[in-house]
């Protein structure tokens, strides 16, 4: 058998760790006197078209602006698709909210535009959000709550879930400061403080919309608003971090390539098909594809600012002894190629591609195996291995490996990571808003 790798991008570009600075490039007010909209389809311009008109009634501009600076950062971010159509499961329905969602009232609502019974139920479960997003006091039961309460429509649900994530992704916009100055009855609600807003925003981000995004696969939104919520934390250690690791940018890139030869040159030696997936979404679409001949690897690229300084508060180290700057998981049929895997890493392949990439210095930590002795309580599985150099060429890297029943109770099941991570979202939610995401979702975006 010919070994094969398949990915759609094993050298990963290093995100910017610096997210306090987000620019407003691509905003839609920006364009919106040009005759068309590049890229953007005919149902969205109109829904354009109309809120500008509405918001302009209002004396609402600022909050106009917010709103397209939103839903820009939901395409980018793989919420929604700017090109969708008419026939679009879900996109459609979060640009709905998103150009509304500032509006505090449904009596400010247009009232030349007929809006569903899906949309309402959105509008109301997004303000609810909202209200317990803002709020200072513990709310883990009460997210809790509403998201598993039956009467509320899983569609409607979801429409609120990624209308709130993209507004948290454009937190520090200038349009959304601009935006919460508005003084106006039933738009954009007041508050004494944005910074306040800001800072109670941290927990639910980290707790709620960052799984949440990371279930969907929405890794871009999912780093952006870990960072913010890191950063209004600890602003003060996070710009200092930011700097510092600005000098790690080579090296950062430099990983990601050995990443990379570490992985063909275990599909040469082991003979293995290697099918690479860059998120945890995609991961759990090629499970069939896991099998004798064939594993699936989840990359982790450069954890980012946010990432670091998190970890390091959290557990209490210093960010240069955090093990997994970067890395990947290897997903097998079963024990026995998992721990071919193992010993392929161990025993000259790690140190082989290290010296491709010009770093001789390595350490590779003895596997820490989990697999055999699962941790109490969570009866979490793998087999760890990580891997350090005093070499400025490289990060460190954890690799994991652990075979596809191992993975599911890791990623979805008694072991999931959101619980050890302090999410309250372990009872199920997961399932339940994907399932519904896979029925009404055609597009590639989501």
């Amino acid at each position: 058998m010919s070994p094969t790798l398949r990915a759609g991008s094993v050298m990963q570009k290093p995100s910017s760790p610096d997210f306090v600075k987000i620019s407003s490039k691509g905003q839609i007010e920006s364009i919106m006197g040009a005759k068309q909209l590049s890229g953007v389809s005919a149902p969205i311009v109109s829904r354009l078209k109309q809120a500008k008109s509405h918001y302009e009634e209002l004396g609402a501009h600022d909050v106009y602006a917010h709103n397209c600076r939103v839903l820009f950062a939901a395409a980018e971010g793989k919420i929604v698709d700017l090109q969708a159509t008419e026939e679009d499961g879900l996109s459609l329905k979060v640009v709905d909210q998103i150009l509304y969602h500032s509006i505090a009232s449904d009596l400010f609502l247009p009232n030349s535009v007929q809006f569903s019974t899906d949309f309402m139920q959105a509008f109301t479960l997004q303000r609810q959000l909202n209200d317990l997003d803002s709020t200072k006091f513990d709310r883990s039961g009460e997210y809790v709550r509403l998201l598993n309460d039956p009467s509320n429509d899983l569609t409607a649900l979801l429409v609120a879930l990624y209308t709130r994530i993209a507004d948290m992704m454009t937190i520090h916009a200038p349009e959304t400061t601009k935006a919460s100055k508005t003084v106006m009855p039933g738009v954009f609600p007041l508050h004494s403080s944005w910074r306040t807003v800001q800072r109670a925003m941290a927990e639910p981000m980290l707790k709620v919309y960052c799984p949440i995004a990371d279930w969907g696969g929405q890794t871009h939104a999912y780093r952006q608003m870990r960072d913010h919520a890191v950063f209004y934390q600890y602003p003060e250690q996070f710009l200092e971090l930011s700097k510092e690791v600005q000098k790690y940018s080579g090296a950062v890139a430099n990983t990601n390539v050995f990443l990379a030869r570490v992985l063909q040159k275990m599909a040469k030696k082991l003979e293995l098909n290697v099918i690479i997936a860059e998120d945890y979404q995609k991961v759990s679409k090629l499970f069939s594809e896991v099998g004798p001949n064939t594993v699936v690897v989840a990359l982790k690229p450069f954890k980012g600012v946010g990432g670091l300084l998190h970890k390091s508060i959290k557990r209490d180290i210093p960010v240069e002894k955090i093990h997994d700057w970067s890395g990947l998981t290897v997903i097998t049929d079963n024990e026995q190629q998992m721990y071919d895997v193992v010993a392929f890493l161990q025993n000259g392949g790690v140190r082989s591609a290290a010296k491709s990439v010009g770093v001789a210095d390595l350490y590779i930590h003895e596997p820490t195996d989990y697999a055999r002795n699962p941790k109490q309580v969570t009866n979490y599985q793998s087999v760890h291995i990580d891997v350090v150099t005093s070499s400025p060429l490289m990060m460190p890297a954890e690799f994991i490996v652990r075979t596809l029943d191992m993975h599911k109770k890791a990623d979805e099941g008694e072991a999931c990571h959101d619980g050890y991570k302090g999410s309250p979202l372990v009872n199920g939610e997961r399932a339940r808003l994907m399932q519904r995401l896979a029925e009404i979702t055609k597009s590639h975006f989501i």
